[in-house]
């Protein structure tokens, strides 16, 4: 899980894949001096990858390396968000009034739902691929800081929103941060996490929102502040926590009795919050950490060890688990984009997400 704080951007011109254009871009997209890898998702069938630079998305195919990969550019929009369901998927993002969907197996582009806000900040699908959850705002008027937030539940057939949540509107809704994540859990429930870090640049407070919005019914999960949250699956938080230079303790709980599961330190060196990147994967309980050295672990929770580590070659931006936990998708700083299977070690180089034709 990730946070705004966390992102380093990293100006750099390369050019060395053959990429083609789609014609998703509808209006010209603002300009923007930089470009950074903002988000990775893996398909369902971890056969490919989506990756989110500034302006524009990059699809790569893992079953042949001979196809160049599909990019997306996204129209009046800086940092894109992708949600991937099962045969769709969507694409959103900042200063963009609507989200694109596409067919997942064609990428053939299905529809644009208009969205009434400035930003789309998060979207995720539901099982059936029917409904989509959404996290939006506004920017105020120096468009500096965003409001209005909401999540929205919308029909991906003809766009319709048939439930909000809106802190801002309604006073017993649960208070919502800037960008939240969203995902949908089995019992069609939606959970929200984010970070709030507006009244003080010290101190952060993890926010953690169950949604049941089928029972106009929201509740808050307390967490302490200044931890970083991941879910091992859609009923289990991990909160991490620097309890020393050179050890963390990573503790999981039960979401709603809110009982401890697990909780156990590790010899990892890590000196701010700021330095570390989080990803988790619910199959196989396993969490991936990076600290400021460059240097990855892989913890599996459930027997409390670390079954993985290496050294990387350069900061890791994002870090992506695909469905099964045996490959681990990592972006770096450059631009480049590889695999570490797991469970061979193998470590395939998949392309450069911030080449331009």
């Amino acid at each position: 899980m990730k946070f705004p704080y966390l992102i380093v951007l990293v100006l750099l011109l390369l050019s060395h894949i053959v990429t083609f254009a789609d014609d998703s871009c509808i209006e010209p997209r603002n300009s923007y001096s930089g470009d950074v890898i903002v988000g990775i998702e893996w398909a369902p069938n971890s056969q490919s990858i989506f990756v989110s630079t500034m302006g524009r998305v990059t699809i790569f195919d893992l079953t042949s390396f001979t196809k160049p990969p599909i990019v997306h550019e996204v129209c009046s929009g800086r940092f894109p968000v992708i949600g991937v369901g099962n045969a769709h998927y969507a694409i959103g993002g900042d200063f963009r009034s609507s989200i694109l969907l596409f067919d997942l197996e064609t990428h053939q582009l299905i529809n644009e739902i208009e969205v009434q806000a400035e930003n789309v900040n998060s979207i995720a699908f539901n099982e059936t691929d029917s409904l989509i959850v959404i996290s939006i705002s506004d920017w105020d008027e120096g468009g500096f800081f965003d409001i209005n937030r909401m999540l929205e539940i919308i029909t991906i057939d003809n766009g319709e929103v048939v439930a909000t949540l809106d802190s801002e509107r309604d006073e017993s809704a649960p208070y919502l941060s800037f960008k939240m994540g969203v995902a949908f859990m089995s019992d069609g429930r939606v959970l929200a996490t984010g970070l709030d870090q507006e009244d003080s640049f010290v101190e952060t407070q993890p926010i953690v929102i169950l949604w049941d919005w089928q029972n106009s019914e929201s509740s808050t999960v307390e967490v302490e502040p200044n931890k970083l949250i991941g879910l091992l699956d859609e009923m289990s938080l991990v909160t991490l926590e620097i309890i020393g230079r050179d050890e963390i303790l990573l503790q999981t709980t039960n979401l709603e009795s809110h009982d401890p599961l697990s909780s156990a330190s590790y010899a990892i060196a890590a000196t701010e919050l700021a330095d570390i990147e989080l990803a988790t994967t619910s199959e196989l309980s396993l969490i991936a950490i990076e600290n400021s050295e460059r240097h990855v672990w892989i913890i599996d929770l459930s027997s409390q060890t670390i079954t993985n580590e290496r050294q990387l070659e350069g900061y890791a931006i994002e870090m992506a688990f695909n469905q099964s936990g045996n490959q681990l998708a990592i972006g770096y700083g450059s631009g480049n984009v590889e695999v570490w299977n797991l469970e061979t070690g193998e470590i395939s180089p998949i392309g450069n997400a911030l080449a331009h034709e």
